[in-house]
């Protein structure tokens, strides 16, 4: 990859800015992954302060770890500096890159999902010269699925025994989204 994964400003949309963590997104940060509304569709269950505090703790520091393959970055609105969310290029099991997203839930249905979704694939393709994403959500969730259903190629459903829940399954090639990309340009 050709630029840092640990700037502090990674790139912006029309509405957000995406950025490094820090210790004192931990209330917001708390109020999304101690939600049972946002946290029931991650395999996991809503999480305690402290448990919320370690693990923030824990993303700030895999920024300084060399052969990170692990990014987490908050979200926030332009307009009011407002945390409302993270989003994540991670390497997964199977080697590949994947991304995911998850909101604050007062801030879901306000379209911040796809255009995080549009915003972090033009990130990870134009900066970070990748050469294809993957993506997985649970089916049942359902604004999520109609995110990636805009934003990726949809490639299948999976049980996922890890967590418990049917999965779909997308993945982009880079000459895909360029392709797309200069369809939108040239609109």
């Amino acid at each position: 990859m050709n630029v840092p994964l640990r700037d502090p400003f990674l790139f912006q949309t029309n509405r957000l800015l995406v950025r490094l963590l820090k210790a004192s997104d931990l209330p917001d940060f708390h109020d999304m992954q101690g939600n049972e509304a946002v946290m029931c569709y991650v395999g996991g269950k809503a999480n305690t302060w402290e448990e919320d505090e370690k693990e923030l703790q824990r993303l700030i520091q895999l920024y300084d770890q060399v052969g990170n393959t692990f990014w987490v970055w908050a979200i926030d609105t332009i307009e009011d500096a407002a945390f409302i969310g993270t989003c994540a290029i991670i390497v997964n099991q199977d080697g590949a890159y994947e991304i995911g997203f998850r909101f604050r839930e007062q801030y879901w249905g306000k379209g911040y999902g796809l255009e995080t979704a549009q915003g972090l694939l033009a990130f990870a393709f134009s900066k970070l010269e990748l050469d294809h994403l993957v993506a997985y959500v649970d089916e049942r969730n359902r604004g999520s699925v109609k995110i990636l259903d805009r934003c990726l190629p949809y490639i299948r459903t999976f049980y996922n025994e890890q967590e418990g829940c049917t999965d779909r399954a997308y993945r982009l090639e880079r000459e895909q989204w360029e392709q797309r990309f200069q369809a939108e340009a040239d609109k």
